[in-house]
C-alpha cells in the first residue's frame, strides 16, 4: 500500500475552518512583525491498497481514487484538548518516484501556521482530506474527534475522505501524529523556512474499501458464463429430478451505513496484522451499532437484465468488522446469521431435463433432510397433528357392540402457509428467514374435538382454543422446514480480510471469541473472482424481505475461498458456491 506524502500547502491566507465551513480568516504574519504564530511542515502519506498479482501487494489505484483536494488539520495539546480552531488548506501533489517501503504514489510538502504560545502549543495532529462537510471539530477533544462516528459519503469519485492511519510502533499506538521531528524535539518552529526542513510524516488511508469482482480464469480462458453446476434431487410428489440455479442478480450484502472518521483499533501491537513497515494495521473496529444495508430478492431481480454488469465497476463501501450473531427481541441468540459484508447472488431453482426446463412455480420444501412438493408436504404436516381426534362415526355405525371409535381429524386441506406477513412478524420471534411453518384454517375445524390422556386410558373432549392450540403446535422449533417460494434462492460467501494468520481474539474492543479472517478494512481493495456454484443455496420464503445472509443449521451448501492481496490494500479471493447434502 503507498502512502500519499505530504500536500503542499503555501498560503499567504490561511482559512481556519471546521468541515461544517464556520470559518474565521487568519492572516499571514507579516515578517518582521512579532507575533505567537509558528509553523508546522507535513509530509502527507497517503497508503496505498492492497492488490494482488503485484510482487509489492500495492496499488496506487485510479487518479480518482488517491485526489485530495483539501486539508483539514486539528491540532491537541498534550492533554488533548483542540489548541486553535480547526485548518482547512487546499493541496497539491507532485508523483512519488520511488516504490520502496513504504509505498508512495503522490507527495504534497504543505506548511501549516499554528499557535505559538507555550500554553497553546501543540503536540499531536490529526488531517482529514476531502472532510465531509456535515462533520464540526469545532471544540472536541482529541478523545471525541477519535470516537466521531460518519455516514457521510466516502466514495465521491473526485474526493475519497481520507484520515490518518492508524499503527503500532513497537508496542506504542499512532493515530493522532506527534509534532516531532526526528531526533523527538518540537516541530513547531518560530519560521516557515525552519519548519519545512524537518516535515512530520502524517499517514493517511481512504475511508472506503474497494470491492472488484470479476470472473475466474482457467488456463488463461476467463470463465465469462459462469455456469452453475445442476444437483440431483428425489422429490416426494415428483420423483428423482435435476435441479439447476438459474443466477438472477449480485449485489454485496451488510454493507455498512457508518463507521468511524479515523480508524479505531484494539490492542493489536503483537499480532501479525500490525503492519508497521506500511502504517497500518489491517484491522478495525467497527461501532456495533453499526446499521447494515441489503437487499430484497425482488429488488435484486425485478428489472435486472444482466446480473454480470455488477463486476464491471468497482463498488466502495465502508469498513465491516463486525462479529457475526444476531440477540433477538425475545433474548435468544443465533451465530449462524452472517453480519459480515459478502458478495451474494439471487437465483431461481428450475428443473433441467435435457435442453428444457420446468419452472418450481409452486415452490419447493425441504424438511427432516426430505424433498416435498409443497402439496405433498401438507400430507407430511397431518402427521404433526396426530394427537387431536373426532369421533369415527363410521367405524362406529359399524361397530355392533356400540363402542365409540376416534380418528385423527386433520386433513391437508385444512393447512395453509404461512402468510408473508406473518412471516416478516415471525422473524422477531426467532424463526428463520428461510424457514416457514402451515397454519390451520380456523373455519375448516370440526367443532367436538378429543384428545388421550394417557392416565384414564380415555379419550376426553378438548375444550381450549383449537385453531390457536394447532397453530402454536405447527410453529414448534421442529414442525419448522425450508420453503423455496417459487424456486428462490440466494448463495453467499463472506469476504475475507487476507491476513496471513488467523487470531483468536481477546479483549474488549469486538475482538473477544472472533477471528481476524473475514471483514472489510478501510483502504483495502479486494478483487473477489467468482469461479463455480452448485447446491440448491439458502430458500427465500419471502422475495420481499431483505435478505440477511445465514447459513441454515443443517449444511446446505459450503463455500470455498482462496484470497491473494492485491497497491490500495487490494485482496483477491475466488469463490466457490459449493453444496452438500
Amino acid at each position: 500500500m503507498k502512502k500519499i506524502y505530504g500536500f503542499a500547502f503555501a498560503a499567504a491566507i490561511m482559512s481556519l475552518a471546521s468541515c461544517s465551513n464556520d470559518s474565521e480568516p487568519v492572516v499571514n504574519p507579516t515578517p518582521g512583525e512579532e507575533t505567537p504564530a509558528g509553523f508546522v511542515s507535513f509530509h502527507i502519506s497517503s497508503a496505498n491498497s492492497t492488490r494482488a498479482g503485484q510482487d509489492d501487494g500495492f496499488d496506487d489505484g485510479e487518479t480518482y481514487e488517491r485526489t485530495a483536494n483539501d486539508a483539514t488539520f486539528l491540532f491537541f495539546d498534550g492533554t488533548g484538548v483542540q489548541t486553535q480552531a480547526p485548518q482547512t488548506i487546499a493541496l497539491t501533489f507532485k508523483p512519488n518516484a520511488s516504490n520502496d517501503a513504504p509505498a508512495v504514489s503522490d507527495i504534497s510538502d504543505p506548511v501549516v501556521a499554528v499557535s505559538g504560545r507555550d500554553d497553546k502549543k501543540p503536540t499531536e495532529a490529526v488531517v482529514i482530506l476531502n472532510c465531509p462537510s456535515t462533520i464540526d471539530f469545532n471544540g472536541k477533544s482529541k478523545t471525541e474527534v477519535l470516537s466521531l462516528v460518519t455516514n457521510a459519503t466516502v466514495d465521491t469519485k473526485d474526493a475519497f475522505v481520507m484520515s490518518n492511519a492508524a499503527y503500532f510502533n513497537g508496542s506504542t499506538k499512532v493515530i493522532a501524529t506527534p509534532l516531532v521531528d526526528a531526533a523527538g524535539n518540537s516541530a513547531v518552529y518560530a519560521t516557515r523556512d525552519k519548519a519545512a526542513e524537518s516535515p512530520v510524516n502524517i499517514y493517511v488511508e481512504r475511508l472506503a474499501a474497494k470491492v472488484q469482482i470479476s470472473f475466474a480464469t482457467t488456463n488463461g480462458i476467463t470463465t465469462t458464463n459462469f455456469e452453475p453446476s445442476t444437483t440431483d434431487i428425489d422429490i416426494n410428489g415428483k420423483g428423482k429430478v435435476t435441479i439447476l440455479p438459474v443466477i438472477t442478480g449480485m449485489t454485496l450484502a451488510n454493507q455498512a451505513q457508518s463507521m468511524y472518521l479515523v480508524k479505531n483499533v484494539g490492542e493489536w501491537s503483537a499480532l501479525d496484522i500490525n503492519d508497521a513497515a506500511n502504517f497500518r494495521v489491517n484491522w478495525a473496529i467497527t461501532p456495533e451499532n453499526t446499521p447494515l444495508k441489503n437487499f430484497s430478492y425482488n429488488v435484486l431481480t425485478d428489472g435486472v437484465t444482466d446480473w454480470k454488469a455488477y463486476a464491471s465497476a468497482p463498488v466502495y463501501i465502508r469498513e465491516n468488522t463486525l462479529a457475526n450473531g444476531v440477540t433477538y427481541e425475545n433474548g435468544t441468540t443465533d451465530d449462524k446469521i452472517s453480519r459480515k459484508t459478502s458478495v451474494l447472488l439471487t437465483a431461481k431453482l428450475v428443473i433441467k431435463n435435457g435442453t428444457e426446463v420446468e419452472e418450481l412455480t409452486d415452490g419447493l420444501v425441504r424438511w427432516a433432510g426430505i424433498y416435498y412438493t409443497p402439496t405433498q408436504f401438507k400430507v407430511q404436516a397431518c402427521n404433526f397433528l396426530r394427537d387431536y381426534y373426532i369421533v369415527d362415526e363410521e367405524a362406529t355405525a359399524e361397530d355392533k357392540t356400540g363402542a365409540i371409535h376416534y380418528k385423527n381429524f386433520a386433513d391437508p386441506s385444512m393447512l395453509t402457509y404461512m402468510s408473508m406477513e406473518d412471516h416478516e412478524t415471525y422473524l422477531d420471534q426467532n424463526l428463520k428467514q428461510w424457514q416457514t411453518i402451515l397454519k390451520v384454517d380456523a373455519s375448516k375445524l370440526p367443532t367436538e374435538v378429543y384428545t388421550y390422556d394417557k392416565d384414564s386410558e380415555k379419550y376426553v373432549a378438548f375444550t381450549g382454543n383449537l385453531a390457536e392450540t394447532l397453530n402454536s403446535v405447527l410453529a414448534e422449533k421442529d414442525n419448522r422446514f425450508w420453503y423455496w417460494t417459487q424456486g428462490y434462492a440466494y448463495y453467499f460467501v463472506e469476504i475475507a480480510a487476507g491476513n496471513k494468520a488467523i487470531v483468536e481474539g481477546t479483549g474488549d474492543d469486538q475482538t473477544t471469541d472472533s477471528t481476524y479472517e473475514y471483514g472489510v478494512v478501510r483502504n483495502n481493495s479486494y478483487s473477489i473472482s467468482l469461479r463455480s456454484l452448485s447446491g440448491l443455496g439458502v430458500p427465500v420464503y419471502n422475495p420481499d424481505e431483505d435478505i440477511i445472509p445465514q447459513t441454515p443449521d443443517e449444511k446446505l451448501w459450503f463455500v470455498g475461498a482462496r484470497i491473494n492481496i492485491l497497491k490500495w490494500r487490494m485482496v483477491s479471493q475466488a469463490a466457490d458456491f459449493n453444496g452438500n447434502y
